[in-house]
């Protein structure tokens, strides 16, 4: 079957209704925010629940919508045609043997692909997914910041972009940005706020791990010396309140010297701001 002919939107519905799809869609008409989903509409692969009941086939396609089970979010979603952006067809060179003619496979091969083909197909992208979710609840639990889950739902599709470096979706994370620069859209007095929380959070992970050698340690003369350490750090919020910087680049430039070497996502970040003096 030649698809080359047909919309973006009746490529999604006739190749999800087979397999799961990545796609790249706007969370409003009027927004630009992307989001990433695998959607499909394949009842057989979904391991949830069905399709609503009041979006049949015949209402989705009268109104324009795409009624898709997304594997990311783990619901169905109800999306305008206008808001899809982008279909990827990943993986598609795990079907070297399937193309009629055994070249490069296309994406309209994913309509007829046999069944343990499109299972073995689907299970590749879906452990994609579950590996992503995965990095990004240790991420979560890594940088102890509190979310939603709206916002869970929201920041996990950072872990689905290709232009971001694993500091750099840390550096969102932390920041609850979407992009570096958002970071400089943010109020000084957030960021101090945040910088200043995140600093807290690595100063109590290395006074837990001096109170491990504190404990294991039978030397008084070094342990009055670990004591001391522990107070340098507990000082550390009060030393060092940030109020002395004028801006983000400032602030984001400091980090005490009695928790260097300093996280990746902080020397990377770091790197970047000297970089643009």
């Amino acid at each position: 079957m030649d698809i080359t002919r047909k919309t973006l939107a009746e490529k999604l519905d006739l190749i999800a209704s087979k397999v799961y799809v990545s796609i790249h869609y706007t969370v409003s008409a009027d927004s630009t925010t992307r989001m990433y989903g695998l959607v499909t509409s394949n009842s057989s692969i979904i391991e949830g629940p069905n399709r609503p009941w009041d979006w049949p086939e015949d209402r989705a396609k009268k109104e324009r919508k795409h009624v898709l089970w997304d594997a990311v979010l783990g619901q169905w979603l109800t999306i305008d045609y206008n808001r899809i952006k982008q279909l990827r067809f990943d993986k598609l060179e795990t079907l070297d043997d399937v193309h009629p003619k055994k070249g490069w496979p296309v994406p309209e091969d994913l309509i007829n692909i046999d069944d343990n083909d499109l299972r073995d197909y689907n299970n590749l992208l879906l452990s994609r997914v579950t590996l992503a979710k995965k990095r990004f609840d240790e991420l979560i639990a890594k940088s102890e910041v509190e979310f939603t889950d709206d916002e869970k739902s929201r920041y996990r599709n950072l872990f689905f972009r290709p232009d971001l470096t694993g500091e750099e979706m840390a550096l969102c994370v932390v920041f609850k940005v979407e992009e570096i620069g958002d970071l400089y859209k943010k109020k000084l007095a957030d960021v101090k706020k945040t910088w200043l929380d995140l600093i807290r959070r690595y100063r109590n992970h290395a006074l837990s791990f001096l109170d491990t050698e504190q404990k294991e340690e039978t030397d008084s003369e070094a342990n009055e010396e670990i004591e001391a350490v522990k107070q340098l750090l507990r000082d550390i919020p009060q030393d060092n309140t940030l109020k002395e910087f004028k801006t983000i680049d400032d602030v984001v430039s400091f980090w005490p010297v009695l928790l260097l070497p300093s996280p990746d996502f902080v020397a990377t970040l770091q790197q970047t701001v000297k970089n643009n003096k």
